[in-house]
């Protein structure tokens, strides 16, 4: 009899257990998902509907019905379990919970490919990056990434006049497409670098999606001796350190923090942000870097980032607030663009130095219809190219090259804009795309790291 008695409380605990596990893991991996889309729903006051900063999450309108059909689901499994026995009900329960979490969690964090139906769709399209002609002297590069920067902002004159400037007097490539894979920042680099969509979750920026075994945009320039370095912000924001780390010298808030051991200039003279330095001081130290690069017998490429209007906005300290939303921050991203490229443009190695401002992705809205990330190449080699030629950013890798004097008609996926070869969205429809692109390919996992 007390073995029975003890056989039946070991058994009340463990079912105990599992319950609380299954609501611990509930509530844990809800309050996760919620507070790592937080941002991206969060609208300050005053902010217009047309940018709300809602994009692929499952708390946005857009997966509206998804989200009522769960939970109305979830509330008449409950209301069932009412008319159960109270073991039956606690089992019940839980098992909802479990079923309802790993919803959560694959509708949040897998990838949203077809992993079971395979294509050869890349394999067919790609091209090897050949360079079949080069300058005597490869202009350097300057590449300026800026955060959820697009073409919305220019119908906003007072927010980023600058920019709007710029963008309007020199070259710039306006038939963006918007392609699924590319749309979020490290996809973006990822895409731009090796002409490659980034076949993976939002969230799941782990070294092997990373295609570390792809031809990239540094592989050419390491070909042409170039000096490669990257100033990135949040090295740790969607793993960008496992993305840039073995392609050139990286700097990052704890390399410049070890730089200002010895170097003063280095010291951040504005606030931290949430993920690095301010972009006041970003740019500032950008300058002394490019200085000490200009100085060396070898052309260099040099990969800036802003990131203060990634949402919901982050302001440089000595900026003022006038709209007390992320308006803010663009308008205050135009000013330290302004002074970064009033000062580039004195220095004797600007006239050899293509500079190329680009938007990472287009900010995230209810509607994208017409909008284009933000590009300029200023001093390109080339200047001529079909206005209405359709693009994806997979385009602008073997773009850039051959606008500082590395001519290559692909790269990946990409066509160069300055060819007369067809890009992607010209040989095919976007939806026929799209569908292939998130098909299980063995020719792609080849290229990503072991």
């Amino acid at each position: 009899m007390r073995f029975l008695e003890k056989l039946k409380a070991c058994f009340k605990f463990l079912l105990n257990s599992f319950f609380l596990f299954g609501f611990v893991f509930f509530v844990v991996l809800t309050v996760y998902t919620y507070g790592t889309y937080y941002p991206y729903i969060s609208t300050p006051d005053g902010v217009p509907t047309e940018q709300l900063l809602v994009h692929g999450n499952p708390f946005s309108l857009e997966y509206k019905s998804d989200l009522i059909l769960i939970l109305f689901t979830f509330l008449a499994l409950i209301i069932i379990s009412l008319f159960l026995s109270v073991i039956f009900k606690r089992i019940f329960i839980n098992f909802v919970l479990c079923c309802l979490s790993f919803s959560i969690f694959i509708f949040c964090f897998l990838p949203a490919e077809n992993l079971f139906v395979s294509s050869d769709f890349i394999e067919k399209n790609y091209r090897h990056p050949v360079s079949h002609k080069i300058a005597e002297k490869p202009k350097n590069i300057i590449l300026i990434y800026l955060e959820s920067v697009d073409s919305s902002f220019f119908s906003q004159k007072e927010l980023m006049p600058y920019l709007h400037q710029l963008e309007r007097e020199n070259l710039s490539f306006r038939n963006y497409i918007p392609l699924y894979g590319t749309n979020w920042t490290i996809s973006s680099l990822t895409s731009l670098t090796t002409g490659f969509p980034f076949k993976a979750s939002y969230f799941i920026s782990s070294p092997d999606v990373f295609l570390k075994k792809a031809p990239s945009v540094f592989d050419v320039l390491k070909r042409e001796n170039y000096d490669i370095s990257f100033m990135l912000c949040g090295e740790k924001f969607t793993n960008k350190k496992n993305f840039f780390s073995d392609d050139g010298t990286y700097l990052a808030k704890r390399q410049l923090l070890r730089k200002a051991r010895t170097d003063k200039r280095y010291l951040p003279q504005e606030n931290f942000n949430f993920f690095c330095f301010d972009d006041k001081d970003t740019f500032r130290i950008a300058k002394i870097e490019i200085e000490q690069k200009a100085k060396n017998n070898r052309p260099f490429f040099f990969w800036l980032e802003s990131i203060e209007t990634h949402v919901p906005g982050l302001l440089s300290s000595n900026c003022p607030a006038i709209y007390n939303d992320i308006r803010d921050s663009y308008r205050c991203s135009d000013m330290i663009i302004k002074d970064f490229m009033s000062w580039l443009q004195k220095q004797d190695f600007y006239k050899n130095t293509l500079v190329v401002l680009m938007g990472d992705h287009l900010l995230p809205t209810a509607d994208e219809t017409g909008k284009y990330i933000l590009n300029v190449l200023l001093n390109s080699d080339k200047t001529t190219f079909p206005e209405d030629k359709p693009y994806t950013i997979l385009d602008m890798g073997p773009t850039i090259l051959t606008a500082a004097g590395i001519e290559i008609d692909h790269l990946g996926l990409g066509t160069s804009l300055f060819s007369d070869k067809q890009t992607l969205v010209e040989k095919y429809d976007l939806d026929f795309i799209e569908t292939e692109i998130k098909k299980k390919s063995s020719f792609y996992e080849n290229f990503c790291t072991d």
